[in-house]
């Protein structure tokens, strides 16, 4: 899927359920979200006995929790079999299941207002590298 697929799956799913929420739109499609005390990964997406499985760290703040969810929920709606890790400094790669995924993300949190005055460095730091996928 190419980047104007990928914004439109974002953007059916908000119309669809009514928000941009990746939690609410993970639960409505039964993807279950699991928090770990991760050290080096921010997230995953997986399947596990046929159930999707998102995984997010918790030492991250909550915007940056949502940010992570929103990437890991584009990788739910990609076809392939393996898991995908999204460690640090992988999260904006260059792969083209990486870029997929942050068109998803950058789709799904930019179809709302978001209060910067809440947000730290690296969640700043983090909205300005998705705005590049816009």
């Amino acid at each position: 899927m190419g980047k104007r697929c990928f914004k439109k799956v974002a953007e059916s799913l908000i119309e669809e359920y009514g928000t941009n929420s990746p939690f609410r739109i993970a639960k409505a499609q039964k993807i279950q979200i699991i928090y770990l005390d991760f050290k080096a990964w921010l997230g995953l997406y997986t399947c596990i006995g046929g159930t999707k499985t998102i995984f997010i760290n918790s030492n991250i703040s909550e915007f940056s929790q949502m940010v992570v969810c929103s990437h890991e929920l584009g990788h739910a709606q990609q076809n392939f079999k393996e898991a995908v890790f999204m460690k640090e400094s992988y999260l904006f790669g260059t792969n083209k299941i990486e870029n997929e995924a942050n068109i998803f993300a950058a789709t799904l949190l930019f179809n709302s207002e978001i209060n910067g005055d809440e947000l730290s460095k690296y969640d700043i730091q983090m909205l300005e590298e998705l705005k590049k996928y816009l």
